[in-house]
């Protein structure tokens, strides 16, 4: 049996210094293949030192590649989750300094099941901790038309301390209102019930923009007030604002379309009553 034999070459640092110099702003993924082979190095070499900064080139990089829009969706995530300053537990000064630009570059229309299950395993929270609201309002502001706004609830967490939910409560409605009025269709909308229900649910919860209701039903009244038919938690109906809110406009259009309205929120059937015509509905009814 013939014997094989095995050789090392080793490397010198400048070696590695040349192709990080090559590859910066260029190309991450050989950068990341670069900081995995000195990292092997060193583990086998206790004698091998390397002195530069390779975490820097790969931020620099992937900032660069993300902000001239070289990168696709999977490739951000990739990149944020490959580079140091964004998971750095240490320094909480280079949490402030994480970069929320790039995520401005995220294309909203090929965000897919792949795209969002691995969006789920990414610490955000954990990643910009204070800074997690100027991280959200960049999300929130990838949305441009309310066919897409549902898309919010799996990209963000609402699930934080009061200071912040109230917070990023207000993004959503101020610019859930704006591109509901700008963007609104029927044809184009087939969830804005649903995405409705979601807003509305965490508005009640905190109540922090009682002014919602009153701008969401400025146009499109009988779709606002399916909204309110259609919602789950129908206890927590009970409030004043809420029943305004239905009965507002409830003698214009179908007399029949405001009877099943009535009927699927039945805790506020009594202050309905008060506001229909005798001529229109008996008591009975």
């Amino acid at each position: 049996m013939s014997k094989t034999n095995i050789f090392f070459i080793k490397f010198q640092p400048s070696f590695f210094e040349t192709y990080l110099d090559i590859f910066k702003i260029k190309n991450l993924d050989y950068l990341i293949i670069i900081k995995e082979l000195i990292k092997y190095i060193k583990n086998s070499d206790r004698t091998f030192e390397f002195k530069k900064d390779i975490n820097q080139y790969i931020h620099e990089t992937g900032l660069f590649l993300c902000l001239n829009e070289k990168f696709d969706n999977m490739e951000i995530l990739n990149f944020v989750k490959n580079d140091s300053n964004y998971y750095h537990q240490k320094s909480p000064f280079l949490k402030e300094l994480s970069s929320t630009e790039i995520f401005s570059k995220l294309n909203i229309d090929k965000m897919n099941k792949k795209f969002l299950k691995e969006w789920k395993t990414i610490k955000w929270t954990f990643i910009f901790d204070k800074e997690y609201l100027r991280f959200a309002e960049t999300i929130i502001k990838l949305v441009k038309h309310i066919k897409h706004f549902g898309l919010l609830f799996k990209l963000i967490n609402i699930e934080l301390k009061k200071e912040y939910i109230i917070l990023i409560l207000s993004l959503f409605h101020n610019h859930y209102i704006d591109l509901y009025k700008k963007t609104f269709t029927k044809e184009e909308c087939p969830d804005f019930i649903k995405d409705s229900i979601e807003v509305k649910l965490y508005d009640f919860r905190d109540l922090s923009n009682k002014n919602f209701y009153n701008q969401l039903s400025s146009s499109e009244q009988q779709y606002v007030n399916e909204v309110m038919r259609c919602y789950p938690d129908k206890n927590v109906l009970s409030g004043p604002s809420s029943n305004m809110f239905i009965v507002r406009d409830l003698n214009e259009g179908d007399l029949l379309v405001q009877v099943d309205i009535v009927d699927g929120v039945y805790q506020v059937r009594p202050i309905v009553g008060k506001s229909i015509n005798d001529d229109s509905l008996s008591s009975s009814d």
